[in-house]
């Protein structure tokens, strides 16, 4: 797994990421979101006004991503606008799957919290993004598909960062998802963690999962407008890419839900009939091939499971399988 540190600041942080993975930025700049050219820009052009007013210090960073890789701006940060990729049906093979286990559930007590993380087997390797600011934000440990934006991650200050893709019918222009999941790695607790993730001038909303060294876990399910908390079931919570909660059922988009249900059910399934859990119980339900080819470990011909984590809220411990967890095994992290 590649490895990424940069230090500095904004400006100088986004230009080392930039000269580490030049290729892989000019590549992505290649690809054309399934939506007109002029409706591409007017809408980037919105997120950036937003993303440069709500969070000055990344917007920083992505201008030196551009300098660092030789790449425009305005298609490099067009990149970060996920929500305009929405408008393709969503395919139904890739997500994610989390577990996350605390108190009774857990055989120390301790909180443990589990995710995989799928895409197109088209997409390049992932990569753990050190970024250590000089402006005074925690230093931060992200694991993405390359480039920049974490999918999961925990900074300094102890807040721990996962959750899944959800795809809602009410995305509009604003701070672009991605971008509210890096800057939730800039938060020093667990409650302005959650105000990012609740910013008002969102674009949209992942099911973002967050916790804390004391233990803490808010599972915040949201969409542009709307967000509601997902709740613990004997101490248990577990979720892949669709909306759980009544309140924003509503706001599903229509697509073929087979792959989520299936890894929803078979990691309530495996959770309920391993607990009290280790890591080591995490990790089985991580790699399980049940319900195939609709499972959550997964390695088919369109489908990869790219990496896969284990975080302990509470130590910092991580274990991180780089690629299918059945496959290539975990590898310890932490303290």
């Amino acid at each position: 797994m590649k490895t990424v540190t940069a230090r500095g600041t904004p400006v100088e942080i986004g230009r080392a990421l930039g000269k580490a993975a030049p290729l892989f930025f000019r590549w992505s700049c290649q690809d054309a979101p399934p939506v007109p050219e002029e409706e591409t820009q007017a809408f980037t052009r919105k997120c950036w006004a937003a993303t440069s007013s709500r969070y000055p210090a990344i917007a920083k960073e992505i201008e030196g991503i551009a300098q660092g890789a030789e790449v425009p701006l305005d298609r490099l940060f067009s990149l970060f606008c996920e929500e305009l990729w929405d408008s393709e049906e969503k395919n139904p093979a890739t997500g994610c799957t989390d577990i996350v286990v605390r108190g009774t559930a857990s055989s120390t007590g301790t909180t443990l919290l589990g995710h995989t993380n799928d895409s197109g087997t088209s997409q390049v390797g992932p990569t753990i993004v050190r970024i250590v600011p000089s402006d005074g934000r925690p230093p931060s440990t992200g694991i993405g598909i390359d480039g920049y934006a974490p999918a999961v991650g925990r900074n300094d200050a102890g807040i721990i960062l996962t959750g899944n893709q959800l795809t809602s019918s009410d995305m509009r222009p604003g701070v672009p998802r991605l971008i509210l999941a890096r800057a939730v790695l800039d938060q020093p607790t667990i409650e302005l963690a959650a105000g990012v993730c609740l910013d008002p001038h969102r674009a949209s909303s992942y099911n973002n999962i967050l916790a804390d060294s004391n233990g803490t876990v808010i599972d915040l399910e949201g969409s542009a407008t709307r967000t509601t908390v997902v709740p613990f079931q004997d101490d248990m919570l577990v979720h892949t890419n669709h909306y759980l909660m009544p309140s924003m059922t509503d706001l599903e988009r229509k697509w073929d839900q087979a792959s989520t249900q299936m890894r929803l059910e078979v990691a309530t399934d495996l959770g309920q009939q391993l607990a009290p859990h280790t890591p080591d119980t995490i990790a089985r339900i991580l790699a399980s091939h049940a319900g195939y080819p609709d499972c959550i470990c997964r390695h088919d011909e369109d489908t990869r499971t790219f990496f896969a984590t284990i975080y302990e809220a509470e130590t910092g411990r991580l274990w991180l399988s780089d690629g299918p967890p059945c496959l290539q095994g975990w590898a310890f992290y932490g303290p």
